[in-house]
């Protein structure tokens, strides 16, 4: 049985089936909430990216952030961001704070 990933068209050759006899392919969800997009194992890995932070597979759709070689999801981001300024004696909400105040806000 031949089947085609939805999300990046490629086809697959000799596939199984599911219970209700459909052609499966295996295919990981997009971590992100809600986000209904499945990623196969081929294609879509140029179309995906793995957070160097929580090791989750993220659809193209959502914000990729790299930080020196590492890419990161949002929610990971902001917890290396704490991380990092923990380090330094402050908190993002203090930060946040000082910029309001310096942008004249």
């Amino acid at each position: 049985m031949n089947a085609t990933c939805p999300t990046c068209d490629n086809h697959f050759v000799g596939v199984g089936r599911n219970e209700d006899g459909s052609p499966y392919i295996e295919t990981t969800r997009c971590a992100h909430p809600g986000c209904e997009v499945y990623l196969c194992r081929a294609t879509c890995r140029e179309l995906s990216f793995v957070c160097d932070g929580c090791r989750s597979r993220f659809c193209g759709e959502h914000p990729v952030f790299a930080v020196d070689t590492d890419c990161f999801c949002g929610a990971c981001l902001q917890e290396l961001q704490r991380a990092l300024l923990a380090e330094a004696g402050c908190t993002l909400e203090e930060v946040a704070t000082y910029a309001e105040v310096g942008s004249g806000r």
